[in-house]
């Protein structure tokens, strides 16, 4: 289905930020949203506005005229094809869908160039988009890198955040020696702060912010060691089965959804495990599969 950004009945508010300010973009949304098609619009939205407009895409979904060049995989790998594109220089490219390491680089290297970049990624909620970026990126360069994110569900613009960072001391904490670099990432509508992302003890903290009662922290320690990205994943009646294939025999891998742990698991001599479905980690295995965010790597 092809739409024009009209369809979004977007605020005057957004379409101005989108028209003249956002050029960090990120399109979330779970599989079958409508990520995809609301890129499309928004890459003929810029097309219309005179701009230089281009995609990485592999396959190529994007319903845009000839005007926007579609580029896949150069020799096999996006970073070919970025090379040369910032060569081409285009005003915005649209990345179609970021999900290995390399993915995330190549949008953050083109972005810090000056290319306006709209991404697109598979998650469960708008905050999570953004902890995608964290051990990817430093924290103090996350506002320059993303500045807008847009979460799609059902076809539909569900919640929008801005981003930008300030120096204070963090909510929840009252001694002015803590002062540090915060993130703020703010309901775009109502320009409320939702969330606060800094620095502690080493590690990154996602601090929701709450009206009421005591604010709830949470720590993302950035995962390490090998990511996988071939492996299968199969429900079973009374189990999740995951396979790695000989390469994973008798090996630990740890399983991630999106950037929080669920667990570590141990492989058999066939590279491959059996988790409960009625088990905590079962049921939230079967979560970040289905929302395509679950994330595997070697220790």
């Amino acid at each position: 289905i092809k739409v024009t950004l009209e369809d979004y009945e977007l605020s005057d508010k957004l379409k101005k930020r989108l028209r003249e300010r956002a050029e960090g973009i990120v399109i979330g949304g779970p599989p079958g949203a409508g990520k995809t098609t609301f890129t499309s619009a928004l890459a003929e939205f810029y097309r219309d506005l005179g701009k230089i407009v281009k995609s990485l895409e592999s396959p190529r979904d994007l319903q845009v005229g000839d005007e926007i060049t579609q580029y896949t995989k150069l020799n096999g790998s996006f970073v070919n094809t970025a090379d040369l594109l910032l060569l081409v220089r285009p005003d915005y490219v649209c990345f179609d869908e970021m999900r290995k390491d390399d993915d995330f680089n190549i949008y953050t290297d083109m972005r810090l160039a000056g290319i306006g970049m709209v991404g697109v990624i598979h998650c469960g909620s708008p905050i999570e988009a953004i902890e995608r970026f964290i051990g990817r990126v430093d924290l103090g360069m996350l506002p320059h890198v993303v500045d807008t994110v847009i979460f799609i569900e059902e076809g539909r613009i569900k919640k929008v955040y801005s981003l930008g960072i300030t120096v204070k001391v963090p909510y929840g904490m009252k001694e002015e020696g803590l002062a540090r670099p915060v993130v703020l990432v703010r309901d775009f509508e109502s320009g409320e702060a939702e969330y606060e992302i800094y620095s502690f003890a080493e590690q990154v903290v996602i601090m929701p912010l709450k009206k009421r009662g005591v604010p709830s922290i949470e720590i993302r320690q950035p995962p390490t060691g090998k990511e996988i990205y071939d492996f299968t994943v199969r429900e079973g009646k009374k189990s999740v089965i995951l396979e790695f294939g000989e390469i994973g025999a008798n090996r630990s891998v740890s399983l991630y959804d999106g950037d929080r742990e669920i667990a570590t698991v141990k492989l058999g001599p066939l590279g491959r495990t059996a988790v409960g479905k009625r088990r905590k980690i079962g049921r939230q295995i079967l979560k970040a599969w289905r929302a395509g965010t679950l994330r595997a790597f070697f220790l």
